[in-house]
């Protein structure tokens, strides 16, 4: 795979798979409340621990591909996406299910860090920026994907029906982008490394904290819109389908 285009597409699809996933806890919370006996605090802190891995991986992350290679530590990454998924798909109790989601925000920590620095690899100059926007837009895309498409599903199949599905795109993006994904030429070469001046640390500081109350409030309405607007009465297919035309 060497058209630039074509390689965007391939790490956004796979991206938009870990939005879905991550999404999953609370777009069908209150099935899964009903079925494990717990209530919002749990399935708030449910959600919450799929990121809870990016404490520990997300600074790392870059250091883990430039070790093992951005293509193979990305594959790994999804590979675990899957496994936490099925594990979440057979838990028979709660604090199972939380190991699942554990697995899988490792795994999505890692490729949220590695496939950014995979873009602006093939991008540059203004590219980069239109790029970067489409790369980015994955992420309420797979939210609104996982609110529309969980709830019915689950009214078939049950909570793991919804899990096994994710398992099974998280599987094969693992094996698409092992497979087709290669780094352009010159992105292996050695890297300067540099101590950031005051304010270049400042502006990262900043824009950080701006991006994370900005999606510390998207978390919280898309984690427990659903279980409000079910507890006012609406079927829950109803309820996500209203949560997700926020995004």
């Amino acid at each position: 795979m060497t058209n630039r285009w074509t390689v965007l597409a391939l790490l956004t699809a796979a991206r938009t798979v870990m939005a879905f996933q991550f999404q999953a806890v609370g777009a069908i919370g209150p099935s899964l409340g009903a079925v494990y006996g717990v209530g919002l605090a749990e399935i708030g802190f449910a959600i919450g621990l799929y990121f809870l891995p990016g404490v520990v991986f997300a600074l790392p992350g870059s250091a883990i591909g430039a070790r093992f290679g951005d293509r193979p530590v990305v594959s790994f990454s999804m590979v675990l996406m899957a496994v936490g998924a099925g594990i979440m798909a057979l838990a028979g109790n709660w604090t199972v299910l939380l190991i699942g989601q554990a697995i899988a925000g490792v795994g999505g920590a890692l490729l949220n860090v590695l496939m950014t620095k995979m873009i602006t690899d093939w991008f540059q100059g203004r590219e980069i920026a239109t790029a970067l926007a489409i790369f980015t837009n994955s992420w309420p895309l797979g939210i609104a994907l996982s609110l529309v498409a969980l709830p019915p599903l689950i009214g078939f199949g049950g909570a793991a029906a919804g899990f096994w599905l994710i398992a099974v795109l998280s599987a094969v993006f693992a094996a698409l982008v092992f497979g087709l994904y290669r780094a352009p030429d010159g992105s292996d070469g050695p890297v300067t490394r540099r101590k950031p001046t005051r304010a270049e640390a400042w502006a990262a500081l900043c824009s950080g904290g701006v991006w994370g109350f900005f999606n510390a409030g998207l978390a919280i309405m898309f984690g427990f819109g659903t279980a409000l607007l079910v507890g006012e009465g609406a079927t829950l297919e109803r309820a996500a389908l209203v949560t997700s035309l926020v995004v």
